[in-house]
């Protein structure tokens, strides 16, 4: 802020050169209220900021930790197809339906964090997410219902859908995941 100063030059025989303009000092009260309005307003939406950049990265870290164990099953499911089919020891990728099907699991550092399972084994309820109606044993229809060991032992590609749901701050949350598991390695 820029400041005059305005000095009366004294002029002799005048009533005005009889006094002398004194130079302000300080601020006024007005002009004090004013700036800190200014920066309270200033340091309330700093601070504002800040706690929504620190409930965004505890959503994302929850976030990360939920895709994670997704990612988790989706490897313990690909691990079980690669195996030699063997469906006394739930091994190979007919096993998946048997082991998987319609499991619910709780998860640690997630709060309320459940994953619920749903291996699709009739071809015809194969959700259209996945590519379904789907010919799962490619023996050339879509009609086969695979959903019992001994049925599925020609399967070559198994839908699946996990559900993950925990509470965050803003409450409930829901994500559903699909993939196709197939034998990668013989």
């Amino acid at each position: 802020m820029v400041r005059f100063q305005l000095e009366v030059e004294r002029i002799p025989g005048s009533a005005l050169g009889e006094s002398r303009a004194r130079p302000r000092d300080g601020f006024t009260l007005i002009e004090l209220t004013v700036s800190v309005t200014i920066f309270a307003l200033a340091l309330m939406s700093t601070g504002l900021t800040l706690l929504h950049g620190v409930r965004s990265q505890d959503e994302s870290a929850l976030s990360s930790d939920a895709i994670r164990v997704v990612r988790d099953i989706f490897a313990e499911m690909q691990e079980i197809a690669n195996q030699p089919q063997d469906l006394g020891t739930y091994q190979g990728i007919s096993a998946i339906y048997e082991v998987y099907n319609g499991t619910k699991r709780g998860i640690t550092g997630l709060p309320g964090g459940t994953v619920s399972i749903v291996v699709y084994a009739n071809e015809t309820n194969v959700p259209a997410v996945l590519g379904g109606p789907q010919d799962m044993n490619y023996d050339g229809d879509a009609g086969d219902n695979l959903g019992g060991v001994a049925a599925g032992t020609d399967m070559q590609i198994v839908p699946v859908a996990l559900t993950l749901t925990y509470t965050d701050e803003r409450g409930p949350t829901t994500m559903t995941y699909y993939r196709r598991i197939a034998q990668t390695r013989k």
